[in-house]
């Protein structure tokens, strides 16, 4: 059979049942004067249920008691009412050069915010935190699509790690030349110059053997305001050049930007690198590689750089002429990575009933778990007119983005370049 009743003595169990729900789904994190304060807070008391001599505090509603009243926000402090900065203003893009190694001990790892009334919200922190480790598909295909001379064409200047692309022998001494440096992402053979993105070149050629550049992204719109200066230098009658510089991320560190309670990221980045280059047969054989030091400054946020981070990039490059028209280009090299450094992320996690904001202190290394080496055979054939050519290339990318999960990448590209 049925019964029905009404009544305080059918009414209790329910509510009592609503507050057992919500100390479960808090953690027993709030007290149970504040528990009763937010099952009172988040009843219905619209319409009807607003007479509160027959409703009393309205009718319960405990999707309202567990849902978030008002912004959530992550403590910057030590008390839950110190206030803090808006969970959906957080997040950390992670650049090329970081790979996994920061996004693997977050993995699995919660982080706690606050509604306006104080309750714990946890959520993923992997969530918050974007990887731009792998170059898509359009960046490949317009470097692919770039002219056969690896120096300037039109004043556009392009970094090529180990092919003497600094080589301005067609300048005269003392010359000063203006352009603009066109790297569509963090390409593999750009060597650390391939940080600045899209950026003005100012160029002078000294008396020697030597150039100087300064660098800056200051009049290209929305992007990261970068600067940074190279210094190339050619021995008389050596095949070797050396290279060094310093690149100033003011919004970014190694293509890397932060938001919210993690803060603002910001780097100076020195670097030094040899090229050199030799004949073997009818092969052009040249090589580069760079290493560099990065002094991070990462300001009011929950992620701390402890040491500076020290990065590499390397190219190989093996170029025949088949025939007058044909021309093949082997390549292998990798991406600015970074080699080691220490991190320490300071994470809430909860909340003590008095309101004290619980927090978990760990040390990260941000050496990346793979290293991306790319392959590439790259063929071009020249127009009989000289004003273009075609060109096929295939590429295969071990441990993109230098994760060691990620199953190789193979591209190919075909293309058609006329020059008007």
């Amino acid at each position: 059979g049925s019964l029905t009743g009404s009544g305080t003595s059918y009414a209790a169990p329910h509510v009592t049942g609503r507050l057992a729900v919500m100390k479960h789904f808090f953690r027993s994190q709030l007290s149970n004067v504040a528990l009763v304060t937010r099952l009172y807070a988040t009843a219905n008391k619209s319409g009807r249920y607003s007479d509160r001599s027959t409703y009393g505090q309205g009718l319960m509603d405990l999707d309202a008691a567990v849902s978030p009243v008002g912004f959530t926000y992550v403590v910057s402090g030590d008390q839950v009412g110190d206030g803090g900065i808006a969970l959906d203003d957080t997040s950390l893009n992670l650049g090329n050069a970081f790979g996994d190694g920061l996004t693997q001990s977050l993995a699995n790892q919660e982080i706690v915010a606050f509604d306006e009334m104080g309750a714990p919200f946890w959520y993923s922190l992997d969530k918050l935190i974007g990887n731009r480790s792998i170059t898509p598909i359009e960046s490949r295909l317009k470097k692919f699509m770039y002219s056969t001379d690896n120096r300037r064409d039109f004043g556009v200047f392009r970094p090529v790690l180990g092919a003497l692309s600094t080589d301005s022998s067609d300048l005269r001494s003392e010359q000063l030349s203006l352009g603009l440096m066109d790297t569509p992402d963090i390409v593999s053979d750009g060597g650390h110059l391939s940080l600045l993105g899209r950026a003005i070149v100012v160029n002078r050629r000294g008396a020697g053997k030597f150039d100087f550049s300064l660098f800056s992204t200051e009049l290209n719109g929305n992007q990261t305001r970068v600067a940074g200066m190279e210094f190339v230098s050619r021995p008389s009658k050596k095949p070797i050049t050396f290279r060094s510089g310093v690149i100033s991320e003011r919004q970014s560190l190694l293509r890397s930007s932060a938001a919210g309670a993690f803060g603002t990221m910001s780097g100076n980045t020195v670097f030094a690198g040899l090229e050199g280059k030799l004949q073997a047969g009818s092969w052009h054989l040249s090589a580069g590689a760079e290493i560099g030091t990065v002094v991070a400054d990462v300001e009011e946020s929950l992620l701390s750089i402890k040491s500076p981070l020290t990065t590499s990039v390397f190219t190989l490059r093996a170029g025949k002429k088949l025939n007058e028209h044909d021309n093949i280009t082997l390549l292998l090299s990798q991406p600015v990575r970074i080699e080691s450094g220490q991190a320490e992320y300071t994470i809430p996690i909860g909340r003590t009933t008095e309101g004290d904001v619980l927090k978990t202190v760990k040390s990260v290394d941000l050496e990346p778990s793979g290293r991306q080496i790319d392959l590439v055979a790259e063929w071009r054939r020249s127009l009989l007119s000289s004003s273009g050519d075609f060109r096929l290339a295939t590429g295969l990318s071990f441990h993109p983005g230098h994760r060691a999960d990620v199953e190789p990448e193979l591209s190919v590209l075909a293309g058609w370049r006329m020059r008007f």
